[in-house]
């Protein structure tokens, strides 16, 4: 179970028209109208079905120390929630590497005090960001030293159940935009290396990922 509210601002759904079709000549660009954090999209997950692991959404260090209390485990995973990728290999302004931690729990409030109200950078905070073909912790390495680098403020943790995984696997559904028609087909990819940062085998190793096209709902 993962306790968090979803703003119902978040799921609000702005599309234009069907009758409102670019003139001829005209480019247009796809626009993002659905943001939402981890502990949200955990939430609606688990709404449908997906298993998630147990988790509370928190805003301050009081809520962190119950919220760790109450998951009840000697060690939790206590994560930044901000909208971009590379959180754990992040770096706050404070000078505080790392915006995802495993820590003992007895350890919570000496974190969340730190991570709270603070700025994560990450390479997909700023926009100027290009991958260059290093591995993900690399690139990274190089940003903890960029003061001059935008972050995100953190002002939501999310204390979660540390899991014993026995696979990891980045998947993702999106829209295949190769292929013109209609209504895209959707193509899952997931990439197996479970060994490297997994947006590391997502940049570097793509021989790594496989795509399943699925038709017209």
């Amino acid at each position: 179970m993962l306790r968090a509210a979803i703003p119902r601002a978040a799921l609000r759904r702005c599309a234009a028209p069907a009758s409102a079709m670019p003139a001829a000549g005209v480019v247009t660009q796809h626009v993002r109208h659905l943001n939402i954090h981890e502990y949200q999209s955990s939430a609606l997950m688990e709404k449908m079905g997906v298993n998630v692991p147990f988790g509370i959404a928190v805003q301050t260090v009081e809520e962190a120390v119950a919220a760790a209390a109450e998951i009840g485990d000697e060690e939790v995973v206590i994560k930044s929630q901000v909208l971009a990728g590379g959180r754990g290999l992040g770096t706050f302004t404070s000078g505080m590497v790392g915006g995802v931690h495993i820590i003992k729990s007895a350890d919570v409030e000496e974190y969340a005090s730190q991570m709270l109200g603070s700025t994560l950078v990450t390479l997909q905070t700023d926009g100027r960001y290009v991958p260059d073909g290093r591995p993900w912790d690399e690139q990274c390495s190089d940003s903890h030293s960029n003061t001059d680098l935008t972050g995100k403020p953190v002002n939501t943790l999310l204390l979660a159940k540390k899991m014993q995984l026995v696979n990891e696997m980045y998947f993702a559904i999106l829209l295949d935009r190769v292929r013109p028609a209609p209504r895209a087909p959707v193509a899952p990819l997931c990439a197996a290396p479970a060994a490297a940062p997994l947006r590391s085998a997502a940049l570097i190793l793509c021989a790594n990922l496989c795509r399943r096209h699925r038709g017209r709902w």
